[in-house]
């Protein structure tokens, strides 16, 4: 069914709008690639070598490791020469050795951010055909707005308040691993009769213990406002607080969609990595917030 769909695929119209990825992301891909590759053809070498015999623990990550990773690589970096094309009827999906994929607006059943893994989801109602629309795409923010202004609202799939949306433990886990190699200097350092050093250690470990404090645990959206909780603390911003509700991307070493509430005299609030993703956070947000007399509209959308 999902061949004969494709077939049927309309040509892509000459207003479409055309997205890809940069140029520079490829080469860097086929570095990682090689990358691994070398590190998997050393290990493997070294290892088999070895006349005493190697543990699986070690085998698992000298060789098979670098070569999960350098196929991954392989595969992204063929992927990076895909398109995404839109127009006023629907959108394609473009590959560059395969058939083209289409679906229309009034087919798209939902539309799901997994913001981890840095992707847009779109299911076709009539025999469940996905898109994924990487963050990574050029523009991304024009394409993602372009799919919510056209996609039927019920595909955004807002959450009836009240909402809960949890927090993804990633930020967490990068906090406490950080904390942890620390903690190993200071007893190492304290091991070495160097009491300064295992202190400083010490100091520097209780920055990332910091940082989980502030970051959130949960969001619960009410008819009323924000509650945002964190590990011992939580605060509550009331709608009548809320000057803006936007869905924007946050750049840093990768692409984060965030939600950002935007306050008067204050600093804004940035929400992201929730589980359910950012789309649906922003719907039931700003829908709860346009319900509770929301004074400047509906929040823009931006990058």
């Amino acid at each position: 069914m999902e061949r004969s769909l494709r077939a049927l695929a309309p040509t892509v119209p000459p207003d479409a709008l055309i997205f890809g990825f940069r140029r520079g992301l490829r080469p860097l891909m086929l570095f990682w690639v090689a990358l691994f590759a070398f590190w998997m053809l050393g290990a493997t070498v070294w290892l088999g070598g070895r006349p005493s015999g190697v543990d699986l623990a070690t085998w698992l990550f000298g060789a098979a490791y670098p070569a999960y990773m350098a196929m991954t690589a392989l595969r992204l970096s063929a992927r990076l020469r895909d398109r995404v094309a839109v127009s006023a009827g629907g959108i394609w999906y473009l590959p560059r050795k395969a058939a083209p994929t289409f679906i229309a607006w009034g087919e798209v059943a939902r539309i799901k951010a997994h913001d981890i893994a840095q992707r847009l989801v779109l299911a076709d109602a009539r025999d469940g055909t996905k898109l994924v629309l990487e963050y990574r795409l050029n523009e991304f923010s024009k394409l993602r707005d372009f799919v919510l202004d056209h996609a039927p609202p019920a595909a955004r799939c807002p959450v009836a308040v009240p909402a809960v949306f949890r927090r993804a433990w990633i930020d967490k886990g990068i906090f406490l691993g950080v904390a942890a190699i620390f903690l190993l200097l200071a007893g190492f350092a304290w091991s070495q009769g160097r009491p300064v050093s295992s202190l400083f250690s010490i100091l520097l470990a209780g920055l990332p213990v910091v940082a989980i404090a502030r970051d959130p645990i949960l969001v619960v959206i009410t008819q009323d406002g924000v509650v945002i909780k964190y590990p011992g603390w939580e605060r509550t911003v009331p709608f009548k607080d809320i000057s803006g509700v936007v869905l924007a991307n946050v750049r840093g070493g990768y692409s984060w969609a965030a939600v950002i509430v935007e306050r008067d005299m204050e600093k804004p609030i940035r929400l992201s990595r929730l589980r359910g993703g950012s789309i649906a956070v922003h719907e039931t947000l700003r829908s709860a917030w346009v319900s509770a007399g929301g004074r400047r509209g509906l929040g823009a959308r931006s990058d």
